[in-house]
């Protein structure tokens, strides 16, 4: 929720400043990372979950769970923003995923400098 919402702009901020994501996509992981932080409590069983960040070079990941089932979908419907020229949020980035280890559902959100051929294969 709010409390997050600063802590996790500046861990994003910072990690993206390491791998040299350009201020553009640094902005896009932003806008996703106050929305996840605004809307994920309530797709999650308890009201808790993890954000966990990975990164690679040129791309950050954030792994979002765990949620209750269909906790993603409803997640990303949630940030959805109506008309152009925004549009839905889940655009702003390069991947976008769910994963069902056990212990329940995770939404995967990448982003990567498209031009960096970092997009396949980096965790």
């Amino acid at each position: 929720g709010a409390p997050v919402q600063p802590v996790l702009a500046r861990v994003l901020g910072t990690l993206a400043a390491r791998v040299d994501l350009s201020i553009d996509r640094l902005s896009d992981m932003q806008i996703l990372g106050d929305a996840v932080s605004a809307e994920a409590p309530a797709c999650a069983p308890q009201g808790e979950l993890e954000v966990r960040i990975t990164h690679a070079p040129a791309r950050l990941e954030l792994r979002i769970g765990p949620l209750s089932p269909g906790g993603a979908e409803h997640l990303l419907e949630a940030m959805e923003m109506p008309g152009p020229p925004i549009g839905a949020l889940r655009e702003l980035a390069s991947d976008v995923r769910t994963e069902q280890p056990d212990g329940g559902e995770l939404l995967v959100i990448a982003i990567a400098e498209e031009s960096s051929g970092a997009l396949e294969g980096a965790t």
